[in-house]
């Protein structure tokens, strides 16, 4: 009987979230959440910026803040994701890039996943820098551009069975000439090539960004580690998501798992989240955070205390 109820439950929630996000996508440009509004890359750690603007999935009702992050090596730089699409979010992403790089060159969009939260402005950076390349693991790829559902995923939790079903796949139409894919369990990105096995038009100094394989959130999602600022990017393995807003009042920060209905397998994102805190950073820097970002301590204390509940989402 409870397993009944846990099963009808969890169908529940998944419909109320597919119904958010697909409202989210349909928000007039004129309303301006509440939260933190960037306007310009501000720096974190030593040439490491990042562009975060509060997006709203139901107006008024469920707000979150999402970041993206500029990686400086030089004159040169690559854009770690590429925000919603709202033009609340857009509409000064493009400007604050453009200022943040108007001495060099943007080289790279670098995706962590296909997520609409992480590609939706991904279209206007396209044509606003069209000599930067794109790139992404090769598991990701057919999510992206593909044309391929999330739903089709295997997956662990209901939640996420039934709200990706609901949901259109973000088939961006993406020019084959830009892309390029990282593969494997791990590297440096440096080691990413085109389609056909060519070399990126622009090639990262090695060593100065390193790639991990994270799927449990999504198939090909990766998390960066920039060794000059000993700062780590976990995408959306960890959040931190103080500053959200449910019925207008903002939530106490805490350090968790993203919602129900957005990773694919619980049980691997545990393990996500535990090899990350293994690895050699001072901060991490959530996509989703209050902006103050996180003590690798404080990702270890929640690595070990998160891990048991792996199972039950």
């Amino acid at each position: 009987m409870i397993g009944k109820l846990l099963t009808v439950s969890s169908i529940f929630i998944a419909i109320l979230a597919s119904g958010f996000y697909a409202r989210f996508r349909q928000i007039e440009a004129s309303h301006v959440p509440s939260g933190i509004q960037s306007t310009s890359f501000d720096e974190v750690a030593p040439d490491l910026y990042r562009f975060g603007r509060t997006w709203t999935l139901v107006k008024t009702v469920l707000e979150v803040h999402i970041s993206t992050f500029l990686i400086k090596s030089g004159k040169d730089y690559i854009l770690i994701d590429a925000g919603v699409p709202s033009a609340n979010y857009t509409d000064h992403l493009i400007p604050a890039l453009k200022a943040a790089t108007k001495h060099g060159n943007l080289r790279w969009i670098l995706l962590t996943h296909g997520h609409t939260d992480h590609i939706g402005s991904l279209p206007a950076l396209l044509e606003a820098f069209p000599k930067a390349q794109l790139a992404m693991h090769i598991l990701e790829a057919p999510y992206v551009g593909g044309g391929v559902s999330y739903a089709a995923v295997p997956a662990d939790n209901w939640v996420y069975v039934v709200s990706r079903r609901l949901l259109p796949p973000d088939d961006l139409h993406l020019p084959v000439h830009r892309l390029l894919f990282l593969a494997g369990e791990s590297g440096d990105v440096s080691e990413a090539k085109g389609s056909a096995g060519q070399a990126p038009a622009w090639v990262p100094p090695a060593g100065l960004l390193e790639y991990v394989h994270v799927p449990g959130h999504a198939p090909g999602q990766m998390a960066f580690l920039h060794r000059p600022s000993s700062s780590l990017l976990p995408a959306d393995v960890i959040t931190n998501l103080g500053g959200t807003a449910f019925f207008g009042k903002p939530a106490p920060a805490a350090l968790g798992y993203p919602p129900p209905g957005s990773s694919c397998n619980w049980t691997q994102h545990a393990l996500d989240w535990q090899a990350l805190a293994k690895l050699d950073f001072t901060t991490a820097f959530p996509s989703h955070d209050i902006e103050t970002g996180v003590p690798k301590a404080a990702v270890v204390e929640s690595a070990e205390k998160l891990a048991p509940l792996k199972a039950s989402a």
